[in-house]
């Protein structure tokens, strides 16, 4: 199940993991003048409203300025496919990396406000997301010791794979990316 890359017309050269970390999208929010009570910040489809007082549960943010707001939202944010965290060296930007690099996101998260008072820039990217399967042309059908120098090994470049059938570590190499890559050519099963 593990994804290779290498030259399917060079039968010399030597196959290779074709998952690296590749480079995971950062982008940076930043509130640029102060939200006031009742005005709405939406991240991912999430409303965060501002409110007097904090309430992490109720999704309420509070504070007087923008950095007392930021660090208020650092407590509640939450994203699927992001981790959220205070940008280094700025006191009025959220963070948000890519839980998986995704060269096909560009643009970060989607923001929006419902304010009259409060302010945001728009969505910066701070790293380019590089796609880290891009290089696969197929799977490895069984394992291969590889521990003395190179061995021989089947690649499947045409057919079907039952997730299931593979352990959790090789499981977590078969992302969108790889999938999106490997379209017309290699189809992802599961059992259930």
């Amino acid at each position: 199940g593990t994804p290779l890359a290498g030259d399917l017309t060079n039968r010399a050269a030597a196959f290779t993991k074709g998952v690296t970390d590749g480079t995971k999208g950062v982008f940076t929010l930043q509130i640029t003048t102060a939200f006031a009570a009742d005005e709405k910040l939406t991240i991912e489809g999430t409303d965060y409203t501002c409110a007097a007082t904090e309430d992490v549960a109720g999704k309420k943010f509070a504070g007087a300025n923008a950095a007392a707001q930021i660090t208020s939202l650092l407590k509640m944010v939450a994203c699927d496919d992001y981790d959220v965290a205070a940008v280094s060296g700025a006191t009025d930007k959220l963070g948000f990396t890519q839980k998986v690099p995704d060269a096909s996101d560009t643009s970060g998260p989607t923001v929006s406000k419902t304010s009259s008072t409060g302010a945001i820039g728009s969505v910066t990217k701070v790293t380019d997301p590089v796609d880290p399967t891009a290089t696969a042309v197929g799977i490895l059908l069984h394992d291969v010791d590889v521990t003395d120098g190179d061995a021989n090994g089947s690649l499947l470049i045409w057919g079907f794979v039952n997730i299931d059938r593979i352990d959790s570590t090789t499981q977590a190499m078969i992302t969108s990316a790889l999938k999106t890559a490997l379209a017309g050519r290699i189809w992802f099963l599961k059992d259930n």
